[in-house]
């Protein structure tokens, strides 16, 4: 019997750390995952409001591993995609969820202060204005010496 429990708890454990999900009782964030390119990368996820009521305000993260995190939005200017910042942070509607993805919504992540390699996991706090911060783990998905994209 004590042989099942163990089994189990095994699995119950592997499947949450699997799972990669974090909530609070107003978000949901699913699948938090970045590219690394030299000391700067780029995270994605999606954010769930799973408020009936009220939109959530998002406005900002931080974490000790990294100097400077902003949200971004990428915008077609005439034929040229840009990237930029959304200081004030951003709206997300009652029971709305959006995602977090390349050439779309983003985190930037600025002055990455260690060498982290694929499938490494970096400690994020994600900050809202009508709602408690939320802990998060984004993984690792690829590490570039450099990269080529415009912004």
């Amino acid at each position: 019997m004590k042989v099942l429990a163990l089994i189990i708890l095994f699995y119950s454990f592997l499947n949450s750390a699997l799972a990669h999900k974090y909530e609070n009782e107003i978000v949901f964030i699913d699948h938090p995952w970045m590219n690394i390119m030299q000391s700067n990368g780029a995270g994605y996820f999606s954010i769930k409001n799973k408020s009936t009521t009220n939109a959530l305000i998002f406005i900002g993260a931080e974490s000790k591993e990294i100097n400077k995190i902003e949200i971004h939005e990428v915008v077609m200017d005439g034929e040229i995609m840009k990237m930029r910042p959304l200081i004030e942070g951003m709206s997300i509607e009652k029971n709305t969820t959006i995602e977090f993805k390349p050439k779309s919504y983003h985190l930037m992540f600025f002055g990455i202060h260690k060498m982290y390699k694929q499938g490494d996991l970096i400690d994020v706090k994600l900050f809202f204005k009508n709602a408690n911060s939320l802990h998060i783990k984004f993984k690792v998905d690829s590490v570039k010496s450099s990269h080529n994209h415009d912004h």
